[in-house]
């Protein structure tokens, strides 16, 4: 009908499933395992599928964007992209068969977790440091703090020293409190 509320599907022509979609800049960025699309335009009639490159991200926990940047973990290493052609700088990391990465930007910093460890990557030194023995699932953020949730369930704030944090989990299933200190 030509509203905002009409349904619009595109086929792409490439094999497997979506792992990851983000809202970069002024469009959508749709990833595979291998390949990785643009979406363009503001309404059906103009929409525009593009085949970016054929590097892909693992998952969506694995996409963050932080100053203008689009940084995505693959299986051979984290990549950046703000147009043109993704970039791998994780080369010193010597990443191969990345299974499961999470990461998330704030401000000048990207947190990144994957093989049982996290790694700080600075985007002015352009470099990265290691930050903690954690294994992080999942990474949360507010205008200050950057929250980790461990594979083991405790919960993190990065860069307070050892605090308690409380947590609350409410749910139509069951109540879950815990408490964990670090």
């Amino acid at each position: 009908q030509g509203t905002q509320m009409d349904s619009w599907a595109a086929d792409v022509y490439s094999v497997g499933n979506f792992t990851g979609t983000v809202s970069y800049q002024d469009h959508i960025v749709f990833f595979k395992e291998n390949i990785m699309y643009e979406l363009y335009g503001y309404m059906p009639s103009q929409f525009k599928v593009l085949e970016v490159a054929k590097i892909g991200c693992i998952d969506s926990h694995s996409i963050t964007e932080t100053q203008g940047i689009l940084f995505f973990a693959t299986e051979t290493g984290i990549f950046v992209y703000s147009g043109g052609f993704p970039a791998d700088i994780s080369l010193q990391l010597n990443i191969k068969n990345l299974k499961n990465a999470s990461c998330i930007g704030h401000g000048n910093r990207v947190y990144i977790s994957f093989d049982g460890a996290t790694y700080l990557y600075d985007t002015n030194l352009k470099t990265f440091l290691p930050y903690a023995n954690l294994d992080v699932k999942y990474f949360a953020k507010d205008e200050d703090n950057v929250y980790a949730l461990t594979r083991n369930g405790e919960i993190y704030r990065f860069n307070s020293g050892d605090e308690i944090v409380d947590w609350v989990v409410i749910t139509k299933q069951f109540q879950c409190e815990k408490k964990t200190e670090k």
